[in-house]
C-alpha cells in the first residue's frame, strides 16, 4: 500500500525538513508513500476539493501566513475527508482543538525523528485497516430482512429481481429478500460488474455465460430477459470479454455486438 500525504506548511526550511524525515521514516518500515507540499490553505483546500485526491493522511502546520490548518482539517472532515490527521507546529496551546478533529498526534517544531516515527507507523497501521475494512465492504452486500442483518458474498450472487415491492436476491447459496429498492442496493455495487439486463433485474456479469438476441444466460443454465435498452452495453461488455481471452491465448476473437 502506498500512503499518499499531503503537507501543509508555509515555511521552506520546515517543509524540506519534514519531507526529508517523512521519507526516512518510510524507508525504515520498508514501506512507500507519495508526499505532495502545499504552502497555503487555498492551495491544499482546492486539492482536497477534487474526489480522487487520494490522500490518507495530512500533516498540518497551525499557522500558515495568518490563517489556521486548524480550519483546513475542520473543513475536509466536513466535505468527507476519512484519513488520519496530524498536526506538527510550535503552537501548543491549540492541543485541545487538535484533538476536537480526532487527530492522531500533535508534532512540536523543531520535529524529531523517533516523535515523527511513532506518528507515521500509527498512521500507517490505522490507514491500513481502513483501506482492509473498505475492500471487504466491496465483496459484501448487507441488508435487512425479517428483522435480520444478513451479509453475503457478492461473487456468489447471479442477479437480482425488483418483485412488486420486494427485492429478490438469487445467489449460489440460495434465495435472499429485503424490502430495500432495486436502486438503492444497485448504487452500493460495483457497476462494472452488475448491470441491468432488463428493468428491475440487475446481473451479476461474472456469472454470464452467452448473450442472444433477448436472452442472457448465466449460470445454472438460468435464462434472463434483455431488453434493447441494456442489449448494447451487455453485448459490449461480452465482445470485450471475449476480446481478453482471445488475446491471452494469443489469437483473436469476432465482436459479435458492435451493431446493437
Amino acid at each position: 500500500m502506498i500512503m499518499r500525504i499531503a503537507i501543509l506548511e508555509d515555511e521552506q526550511i520546515h517543509r524540506d525538513n519534514l519531507v526529508l524525515l517523512t521519507e526516512s521514516c518510510f524507508r525504515q518500515m520498508n514501506e512507500q508513500c507519495e508526499i505532495t507540499c502545499f504552502e497555503t490553505v487555498e492551495a491544499i483546500e482546492e486539492a482536497l476539493e477534487k474526489p480522487d485526491n487520494g490522500f490518507s493522511l495530512m500533516m498540518l502546520d497551525i499557522d500558515v501566513n495568518g490563517k489556521n490548518g486548524l480550519d483546513v482539517a475542520i473543513k475536509a472532515q466536513r466535505n468527507g475527508f476519512k484519513g488520519v490527521i496530524c498536526f506538527v507546529t510550535s503552537h501548543t496551546e491549540y492541543t485541545r482543538e487538535a484533538f476536537l478533529v480526532e487527530a492522531i498526534g500533535y508534532i512540536e517544531k523543531p520535529v524529531k525523528y523517533e516523535n515523527l516515527y511513532s506518528i507515521l507507523n500509527k498512521a500507517y497501521i490505522i490507514t491500513g485497516y481502513k483501506f482492509e475494512q473498505e475492500e471487504i465492504k466491496k465483496k459484501v452486500l448487507e441488508f435487512k430482512s425479517g428483522g435480520r442483518t444478513h451479509r453475503i458474498l457478492l461473487d456468489t450472487v447471479l442477479y437480482m429481481e425488483k418483485v412488486r415491492n420486494k427485492l429478490v436476491i438469487y445467489t449460489e447459496r440460495g434465495v435472499f429478500t429485503c424490502y430495500e429498492s432495486l436502486k438503492q442496493v444497485y448504487e452500493r455495487l460495483n457497476q462494472n460488474k452488475f448491470v441491468y439486463c432488463h428493468e428491475g433485474i440487475v446481473v451479476n456479469f461474472d456469472k454470464v455465460v452467452s448473450l442472444s438476441d433477448e436472452i442472457v444466460l448465466i449460470a445454472d443454465s438460468c435464462e434472463l430477459p434483455m431488453s434493447r435498452k441494456c442489449a448494447k452495453q451487455l453485448g459490449k461488455m461480452f465482445d470485450d470479454r471475449l476480446q481478453m481471452y482471445a488475446k491471452e491465448k494469443g489469437t483473436t476473437a469476432p465482436r459479435y455486438f458492435d451493431n446493437l
